[in-house]
């Protein structure tokens, strides 16, 4: 009964051997005799760091002393003695923030070394998006495609009579008129028109050579439709061009374009070098500008509504992001960055396009820093260089974000508050414009 126990009893200890000793291996595996490794780095101070506090495991294995490294600091100093988990050793003086490789190693074996990845000093927030880069010039124009089988061909019409005007031709308005006399306004039964040509190209019903086709004063050239509208009590086709003396500019006639549905412009670029193919400008019923290439313009950009660039929303392709642009009483300029201070002093030299575009008058700069200091202010400041100092004859050697506001130049004496005409139509026509489709 003795030795049944005792097989029992073996059994279990074999049992509960075999259930500990995997979950102990699987929690931290290592080589036979021992691996040298970094679990966690401490730096004593955020903004002045001078020494740093090394966590980890087996730091006292190998054939040697435990060595330090930090990038192309190389070796550190080791302060005190290390023990098998910690290792303090100092940091050289005046070192900038950034990301430093760590290693600690006790010999050359694999087993005998470990590396860290140590960032010093604080790390800030992502900086803001810059700004959209120009558009590229367009692609070369692709090759042309392949031309299609001809149509069948159509039957041959009658032969029409051609017109060729090689002098002059007076139109009666007075007398009888029948198909193909011309003693009348109206010419009947003509076929192409060659007018200073004595060669006409098949279909193209009016062919102008030498010279201008022209319509006197208050009249328009259109399609041939009963759809008219009237504007300054003068009539008008709705697809048309007309040259017709206006009321609202007091320079002579102006030039009318209309259009019920719209208007489109169109140019070769986008016609041929665009996927898809798209208008250079269109103009909708609502009187909304659409611009395909970049709008340049000469004097003032006003506008009633708000100033915006879109961008496509990254998750939601059938969504837009809209941002309006920052408005103001000025026409101002800023510039910003991040400088550090050097034993408490900094100077700050400003880009050469802001200085060029910038008055030396009417500057404002603020300063924030980044770390504990005694404060800063501002020495000096011109469209060229900022000067700025701690408070209380500081030597901090602190970081700080600065930002300088100013006025662009030939536009220091601006009002926004006008009696300009223009605008005040412009403002009265958007009170009464229907509502955007």
């Amino acid at each position: 009964m003795g030795k049944g126990k005792a097989k029992v009893t073996v059994a279990i200890l074999v049992l509960a051997l075999a259930l500990f000793i995997p979950m102990a291996v699987q929690a931290k595996p290592q080589p036979p005799g021992g691996h040298l490794n970094i679990t966690e780095v401490l730096v004593d101070d955020l903004y002045n760091p001078s020494s740093i506090r090394i966590y980890g495991e087996d730091f006292l294995f190998g054939p040697s002393s435990p060595t330090v490294t930090l990038g192309e600091f190389g070796a550190l100093t080791i302060i005190g003695t290390p023990t098998n988990n910690l290792i303090e050793a100092s940091l050289p003086e005046a070192i900038s923030p950034g990301d430093y490789l760590l290693t600690v190693s006790t010999g050359n074996g694999q087993s005998q070394g470990d590396e860290y990845g140590l960032t010093i000093g604080a790390v800030g927030p992502q900086g803001p998006q810059g700004e959209p880069g120009a558009q590229g010039e367009p692609g070369a124009q692709g090759e042309p495609g392949a031309q299609g089988e001809p149509g069948a061909q159509g039957e041959q019409g009658p032969p029409g009579p051609t017109l060729g005007i090689y002098d002059s031709l007076s139109l009666s308005s007075s007398g009888g008129r029948s198909p193909g006399d011309a003693g009348g306004r109206t010419l009947y039964n003509l076929g192409d028109v060659g007018i200073g040509t004595s060669s006409v190209n098949s279909g193209v019903r009016l062919d102008v050579s030498g010279g201008n086709l022209e319509v006197d004063h208050g009249t328009h050239i259109g399609a041939a439709t009963d759809d008219i509208f009237t504007w300054d009590d003068d009539p008008m086709g709705w697809y048309s061009i007309g040259w017709k003396p206006d009321s609202w500019f007091g320079y002579g006639n102006t030039a009318w374009i209309a259009g019920y549905g719209g208007i489109k412009f169109f140019s070769g670029g986008y016609i041929n070098g665009a996927s898809p193919p798209r208008p250079a400008v269109t103009i909708d019923y609502w009187a909304n500008v659409d611009i395909t290439g970049d709008l340049l313009v000469g004097k003032n950009l006003r506008v009633v509504g708000t100033k915006s660039f879109i961008e496509r929303h990254p998750a939601d392709p059938s969504k837009a992001i809209v941002y309006v642009s920052l408005e103001g009483g000025e026409a101002g300029t800023y510039c910003r960055g991040t400088a550090t201070l050097q034993n408490g002093m900094a100077s700050i030299e400003l880009p050469e396009h802001f200085s060029l575009v910038t008055s030396d008058n009417g500057l404002t700069v603020q300063v924030t820093p980044s770390g504990p200091c005694n404060g800063l202010y501002v020495v000096s400041k011109s469209n060229t260089i900022i000067e700025v100092r701690e408070l209380g004859d500081g030597t901090s050697n602190v970081s700080f974000d600065w930002i300088i506001h100013g006025v662009r130049n030939g536009h220091e004496m601006y009002d926004p508050i006008t009696s300009d005409p223009a605008l005040i139509d412009a403002l009265d026509a958007a009170e009464i414009a229907p509502p955007v489709q």
